[in-house]
């Protein structure tokens, strides 16, 4: 990258100068192209938040598995271990 475009990278410019920058049809073009991937970006979160609350539904129906069962012998510590992951998930998911 050369000096002059980093340079004039890092200066903010009005409005007007904006629009005077790029022709109506570069401008009308660059903003579909902010709007595409803007979209690929919410689809993107809307994928991962359904892997994390897939994980999430595991975890609670193996909670409620373990509840239910009366051969564990030991509940608590699985409940514990279960709902810990649950939280995990949960904490992970909304970062």
């Amino acid at each position: 990258m050369s000096g002059e475009c980093s340079e004039s990278l890092n200066e903010r410019i009005s409005e007007s100068e904006c629009r005077e920058s790029l022709p109506e049809g570069k401008r009308k073009e660059a903003l579909e192209h902010a709007m595409d991937i803007r979209k690929f970006e919410i689809d993107l979160y809307w994928k991962r938040a359904t892997y994390f609350w897939t994980f999430i539904g595991a975890s609670l129906a193996g909670y409620a598995a373990v509840q239910a069962s009366s051969t564990i012998a030991d509940k608590g510590d699985l409940s514990v271990m279960l709902s810990c992951r649950a939280s995990c998930f949960r904490s992970a998911g909304s970062a």
